[in-house]
This record gives C-alpha cells, sequence and structure tokens, in this order.
C-alpha cells in the first residue's frame, strides 16, 4: 500500500483514480486504480485548510474543509484548485441530483450547494453533524452530538424525522432499503428502514366490493408491515422485494384514494 503523509481522511474514486485527503497536510494525493503501490499526485489546499470528507461530481472534487469553514473546487482535468465556496464548519459532502449537500458541524446546519458553486438553502439538523448520505430523494445526517439521524426530503429541504441511534454516529451508507449508521463510541451499528416510496399500482382500479389483486411497485418496501388503501388496510400482504408488493384491495366506495405502504417507523408520503 502506498504511504500518505498528514492524516489520510477522506476518500473518492472517479475516473481510474482515488483521491484522499490528508487532513495534517491540507492536501489531496492522486492514486492511481491500476497502481496501487504509486502517489501518482498531490495536490496542495489553502493553507490551514484541513480537509476532511471529499466527493467527485461533474468533473470535479469538492473537499470540506473544516480549518478554512469551506469547500476547496479542484478540476480533476488539471488537478488544480479552481475556486472556493464558503460554508461554516463542513466535515461530510455528498453530491445528489446535481446539488452539493455539507453537514456543518459547528453550526447545526446542512448547506445545500449548486453544483456551480451557490448556497441555495441552509437546513437546521441535529447537534454535530458530520456524515451524511443520499438515497431515493431523501438525504440522511449523521448528528454526533445528539445520537440522532436527520432525515431530510431534498425536493423540499423540510427535515421530516428525526430518528435516535447509538453513541455518537459517525458513519453512514444507504442500500437495499435500509440506512447502516457506524456508533463510533457505542460501538454498534444501526439500522434504519428508509421511507419506503409507491411508485404505481397494477392494475389502477378495481371494483368497490374489493378483492383485487394488486401489484404496488416502489422503493424501499423491506420490512413493510402493512399496505392501506385509504384509511383500509389490505389484506394478504406479500413482500416480494424492496421494490414489489402484493396486497388484496379491501371494499370502498366509488372515487381515487392514496395507497400507503408502511415499514418500522415510516409510512410512505402520499
Amino acid at each position: 500500500s502506498p504511504g500518505f503523509g498528514g492524516s489520510p481522511y477522506g476518500i473518492a474514486a472517479d475516473g481510474g483514480n482515488l483521491y484522499i485527503t490528508n487532513t495534517g497536510s491540507s492536501t489531496v494525493q492522486v492514486v492511481k486504480e491500476s497502481a496501487l503501490g504509486t502517489v501518482a499526485g498531490t495536490i496542495s489546499l489553502p493553507a490551514g485548510s484541513q480537509p476532511q470528507d471529499i466527493v467527485a461530481a461533474g468533473g470535479n472534487l469538492y473537499v470540506a474543509d473544516t480549518g478554512t469553514g469551506a469547500i476547496s473546487v479542484i478540476s480533476e482535468a488539471s488537478g488544480s484548485v479552481t475556486g472556493s465556496i464558503s460554508v461554516a464548519s463542513p466535515y461530510g459532502i455528498t453530491a445528489d441530483g446535481g446539488n452539493l449537500y455539507v453537514p456543518n458541524r459547528d453550526a447545526n446546519t446542512v448547506s445545500v450547494i449548486s453544483e456551480g458553486g451557490t448556497v441555495s438553502n441552509t437546513i437546521a439538523v441535529g447537534s454535530k453533524p458530520i456524515a451524511v448520505a443520499t438515497d431515493r430523494g431523501y438525504l440522511y445526517v449523521a448528528n454526533s452530538g445528539d445520537n440522532t439521524v436527520s432525515v431530510i426530503k431534498e425536493s423540499t429541504g423540510v427535515v421530516t424525522a428525526t430518528i435516535p441511534v447509538g453513541t455518537n454516529p459517525a458513519g453512514l451508507s444507504a442500500d437495499g432499503g435500509r440506512v447502516y449508521v457506524a456508533n463510533l463510541f457505542g460501538a454498534t451499528l444501526s439500522v434504519i428502514f428508509e421511507i419506503p416510496v409507491v411508485s404505481s399500482l397494477s392494475p389502477s382500479s378495481g371494483i368497490t366490493a374489493g378483492g383485487t389483486a394488486v401489484t404496488i411497485t416502489g422503493a424501499g418496501f423491506t420490512g413493510a408491515t402493512a399496505v392501506k388503501f385509504g384509511s383500509t388496510a389490505a389484506t394478504n400482504v406479500t413482500v416480494n422485494s424492496p421494490t414489489s408488493i402484493t396486497a388484496t384491495a379491501p371494499a370502498g366506495a366509488a372515487g381515487t384514494v392514496h395507497v400507503t405502504v408502511t415499514v418500522p417507523g415510516e409510512t410512505s408520503v402520499t
């Protein structure tokens, strides 16, 4: 393995390269995936940057510089710093849907930044947020100071849930309808079921007497405990996969109803 000076911390992979932040030396080192034993280059950041996390998006690298309260922008093509975006006290960073999301540890906020470099929103979250992940239109923020995860709907910037986890959550990852949270001081792993999303029904209509077998397609269905048509529970609910459920529609009056899926702690938004 290649040697890294200055306390390596964050890492991003893109275009055949690995990019590693070095907190102590305020640099980003470049390692080619085809030659993992060799450091191919070193990119200097502003003095005192103390870079933490890093993400690749749109041909650039974005580095959370805790020491300067800014995001350094690096062109992957030139390997040089091309700009800086002022935030508060950045620690983690991720990219999704054309935006960057930056938890500010000491400000208890998340900055939303367009990849063009404009801060478009600042969202209040829990105490000392340090890590962030996105999945299916939601943002998950690990708040290390109050042992919670904030759930934010990306399209609105609204915190939809605050979920207690273990002691000092420091890292998280979303996959397969679940969010996994590593709790640093608790030496535990918390598992959160993601908010389910219903995208389509087949068939999309039935008879008022009920009894129609319906296939519900969406995401985040792992561990689903209930399906409702309006306020009435469906029967014969079977979770086929994280993206598919079959259920029998109940009797009801003629008209349109919302179909919702419930997993432990969350119900799909209608």
